[in-house]
């Protein structure tokens, strides 16, 4: 049965583009029994198999004037370097041609809610106000004395006297080593600089000492690089090689798959969020019409990216919408207590993404860049043939220095030494996509904005769009995912008390970037892709029984909701809600301490456990959310925040209509917890520590 799916899979005729990020795809599948190896896999061959769960939707009208909307269609026709838009939106009517032109600049929207051609509603939520501060990032923790020479892989190290480096590689490993730690012990060698000296492995710590205020200090420059294993590529040009035999048509595209952690569709656009890489995916979505929408000819590249306004993500937990990727299967809120606990994927895995990639032939990558375990557990990818190694981001107490006020208006960044941590992933993947090999699949994740501060992925946009524009200039061939796993609420003072701060927590960023040669040789691709980026579309192939789904195959259809995709009712972005102000009944009051309760049986049971009980302090917001759900009306659904006196700790529960706790997670930072908390139970529910108050 498998291999007859597969079968299947092999002989769509479309590229089967998407991201099964989110668990509408992956949830009906899998409670379908609808072989998740169909999910989440790709095949590259003039057609990508990658499965998809793109959620668009929100139908409301436009506030642009008729003016506007009369500039946007006469600009149909415009054609600089580029199509017409009545060439790009192959067979759509008038009405619906006249609608997508209308809602286009939503797509660059920060506002949490934007127009779309959908019967899936969300509530009218737009972007507070002071949200956004001026502020900026820097590294100073260490001088930089160590200049890497990549072409050449040498390091020259301007350091007077002896110095050492460690060049034992650190990657992880999912179980502990003869010296208990799960990367090998440091081995330094000895130099005497200023010297050059070569750089033969992945990684290397290079530590100088210098005098500070008359006494000796040492300083630290971290330096990575990608080094390919021989023995595996030739490997994998061996399955290569045999699958071209079997289809000898087989045109394989390379895949890199970015996720930006609590990074959400609205808060990407944003001047906090990522404005410059904002910025260069606006043009390159213009690019296929010669100009943007007021008519400005762009340069002609090689890439064309889409952009889509509704993406529904289950809750705000990683694990949960990155599963559904890369591995196809359902992932709930009790699986992902487990990992947190463990420290370590638990849930059985038969047939990872980079395993099938790795059978056609593919080499293949993942990563982190403040570690490389799978969703920041022990588990490393072990289906990759290449692994990035892991920085001493802990170890060496990098993260204790984070977000210190270095002068007014700047702050220390996510950063190791001398350089920002996600440069190290950045350039590792830019050796990795320069290897001399046709067939490469990477996926890393960047963890900046894993942090209180809503500023906090800002910090990656210059390298980030530096990167992008450098990579898509080298590849012609690569398609680039560039993605939210979910978005985040708001942090600071009375910003949580938004009604916009838990909605975009279900509302992250896609955005799809593929080949301008791959599109030209198939337009209607390239007229589905433009007409879901507006709609709420999940390509479940859940009645028509098709495997490959949209975006490429067809339009979505407008009536398309979180019912039909199977995304979780407690999870569903499509509502209407009310704000409730201050005035808690005894409802909301009964269910706050339900969930108070259910936190303290995950300790309660545990001897001389170091977690305390938690005691509800205070009811900090409610929201009453009401539903249409498979064809059901006015559900009533309990989002409630509150605080507890111990902590201080936040909490969010989700309580669906028959009064029963759907999903219930700790909101503020509790990695504070890491060195008292009961390693018998979720760091996520064991307050062993009390802080002043205010301390996220």
């Amino acid at each position: 049965m498998r291999k007859m799916y597969r079968r299947r899979l092999l002989s769509c005729l479309v590229i089967c583009v998407g991201i099964q990020i989110f668990l509408g795809l992956s949830y009906i599948l899998f409670e379908r029994k609808y072989y998740t190896h169909s999910i989440g896999k790709f095949v590259l061959e003039n057609k990508l198999e990658f499965q998809y769960s793109v959620d668009i939707h929100s139908k409301r009208k436009s506030n642009r004037s008729r003016d506007h909307r009369q500039q946007l269609h006469n600009h149909k026709r415009h054609k600089s370097h580029g199509l017409s838009r009545n060439d790009v939106y192959i067979n759509s009517t008038d009405d619906i041609l006249n609608r997508l032109i209308a809602n286009e600049d939503s797509l660059f929207s920060s506002s949490i809610w934007t127009d779309s051609e959908s019967k899936c509603n969300i509530p009218y939520v737009d972007e507070p106000k002071g949200l956004c501060r001026n502020i900026s990032w820097q590294c100073n923790y260490s001088p930089t004395f160590t200049v890497q020479d990549r072409s050449k892989s040498t390091l020259k190290v301007y350091c007077d006297g002896l110095f050492r480096v460690n060049f034992i590689s650190r990657e992880e490993s999912e179980f502990p080593h003869s010296n208990h730690e799960h990367h090998k012990d440091a081995v330094y060698r000895t130099y005497e600089g200023p010297t050059e000296i070569n750089f033969t492995s992945q990684y290397a710590d290079v530590i100088c000492s210098k005098s500070v205020n008359g006494k000796s200090k040492e300083y630290h420059n971290y330096r990575t690089q990608f080094k390919p294993n021989k023995d595996v590529e030739d490997k994998q040009r061996l399955l290569f090689d045999k699958t071209k035999v079997k289809e000898p048509q087989w045109q394989p595209l390379s895949i890199l798959s970015i996720s930006l952690d609590s990074v959400s569709r609205a808060h990407f656009h944003r001047s906090c969020g990522l404005p410059k890489t904002a910025k260069f995916l606006q043009q390159l979505y213009y690019a296929q019409f010669g100009g943007t929408s007021k008519g400005k000819v762009t340069r002609d590249y090689s890439h064309q990216a889409f952009l889509f306004n509704r993406i529904n993500s289950i809750g705000g937990v990683t694990a949960m919408n990155l599963t559904p990727l890369y591995a196809g299967i359902f992932f709930s809120s009790g699986d992902d207590q487990i990992r947190v606990k463990e420290k370590r994927f638990t849930k059985k895995v038969d047939e990872w993404i980079w395993k099938y990639a790795n059978e056609r032939g593919y080499v293949t990558s993942y990563g982190q860049d403040n570690g490389n375990g799978l969703f920041g557990t022990r588990t490393v990818c072990k289906d990759c043939t290449d692994r990035p190694g892991v920085l001493p981001y802990w170890e060496h107490g990098w993260v204790k220095l984070e977000n210190k006020e270095v002068s007014p208006g700047v702050l220390s960044g996510f950063c190791v030494a001398d350089h920002m941590v996600h440069d190290y992933i950045l350039n590792y993947t830019r050796d990795f996509l320069k290897r001399d090999y046709p067939a490469k699949w990477i996926a890393f994740d960047l963890n900046a904005h894993h942090r209180p501060e809503e500023e906090s992925i800002n910090q990656v946009d210059d390298s980030l769009v530096k990167f992008l524009k450098h990579i898509l200039h080298e590849n012609k061939n690569l398609v680039v995912f560039l993605f939210g796993d979910h978005g985040d609420q708001y942090h600071r003072g009375k910003l949580t008390l938004h009604p916009g701060s838990q909605l975009q927590v279900l509302l992250p960023f896609l955005s799809i970037i593929l080949p301008r040669h791959v599109l030209d040789a198939n337009p209607r691709w390239r007229s589905n892709l433009l007409i879901n980026s507006q709609r709420y579309m999940v390509g479940s192939g859940d009645t028509s029984g098709d495997i490959c789904p949209p975006p490429l195959d067809r339009p979505g259809p407008p009536s398309r909701e979180c019912s039909d995709a199977g995304v979780p009712l407690w999870s569903c972005a499509c509502r209407q809600q009310t704000v409730v102000t201050g005035n808690w009944t005894d409802v909301h009051k009964n269910y706050a301490q339900m969930a108070a309760d259910i936190i303290n049986t995950h300790h309660s049971q545990k001897p001389q456990t170091s977690c305390m009980d938690v005691h509800i302090d205070t009811i900090t917001s409610v929201i009453e959310q009401t539903f249409a759900y498979g064809g059901r009306e006015n559900l009533v659904h309990y989002h409630i925040e509150f605080k507890s006196q111990q902590g201080p700790s936040k909490w969010q529960v989700q309580v669906n209509p028959k009064g029963s706790i759907e999903y219930l997670k700790q909101i503020s930072r509790y990695e504070k917890y890491r060195d008292c908390h009961d390693e018998r139970v979720s760091i996520e529910f064991c307050i062993c520590l009390q802080y002043p108050p205010g301390t996220p």
